[in-house]
């Protein structure tokens, strides 16, 4: 197992420590690193200590690795859009105490997620899994992710509204297009009083069970157009 390096404190560490495959830039909000588009085939070893937010779109990466990405104790934002990422270590993000955004949409292969994917993000607000290609997510994914608001999760193969929505008091969004999602049970949005915007366009559903919204006082915008129902 390969763990990731402490991350380098130094005078001008943003450019000191700046990763050789990317740029990066020290900006007021901290230090902004660039990896995209940089053919990289792993996650690099080391980044500034000062990375407010990181940009790993577009690469070959397949697999991350328990903490991944060291401790950055100043990341709020991580993007690792459009790789081919097949595997995630439970812990992957550990040391990452502020992560406010985690982009992972567009890697095809990863199909699975382990319960503990995200453990250790307590602050995380906007978690973008779409076009993953996910058959079912655990009961248990997003339980340690108090913080959430915004979930998009659409193009998956889900076939039900995930379980793991349950419970997630500050979810206000939620974005679950063309998921082949067959119905609306009556539990399946149990506890989202602050959802304000819930999309189901595209799916398959031919049923919405009676009390499935009875939790969601706050809802303002519900879309089941292109569906199946009668």
């Amino acid at each position: 197992m390969v763990f990731g390096l402490p991350c380098t404190l130094a005078t001008g560490a943003c450019l000191q420590a700046c990763p050789a495959a990317c740029t990066c830039s020290s900006v007021e909000r901290g230090c902004y690193v660039r990896c995209d588009r940089a053919g990289l085939l792993r996650v690099p070893a080391e980044f500034p200590c000062e990375a407010a937010s990181i940009d790993l779109d577009r690469n070959g990466l397949r697999i991350l690795g328990e903490r991944a990405f060291g401790t950055l104790p100043s990341l709020r934002r991580l993007s690792l859009r459009h790789n081919n990422l097949s595997f995630i270590t439970p812990g992957a993000f550990k040391g990452l105490p502020r992560l406010a955004e985690l982009r992972l949409a567009h890697n095809g292969e990863l199909r699975y997620l382990h319960a503990r994917t995200f453990a250790a993000l307590g602050r995380l607000r906007r978690l973008d899994l779409a076009a993953c290609r996910l058959f079912s997510v655990p009961e248990r994914l997003l339980a340690e992710l108090p913080a959430l608001r915004e979930l998009t999760a659409f193009d998956n193969l889900f076939r039900r509204v995930p379980g793991a929505l349950r419970g997630l008091a500050n979810l206000t969004h939620a974005h679950l297009e063309r998921s082949r999602i067959e119905a609306v049970a009556s539990s399946s949005l149990q506890g989202l009083r602050r959802l304000r915007s819930l999309s189901l366009q595209a799916n398959r559903v031919r049923a919405v069970h009676a009390g499935a919204f009875s939790d969601c006082g706050a809802l303002e915008h519900l879309l089941l157009n292109d569906n199946l129902l009668a």
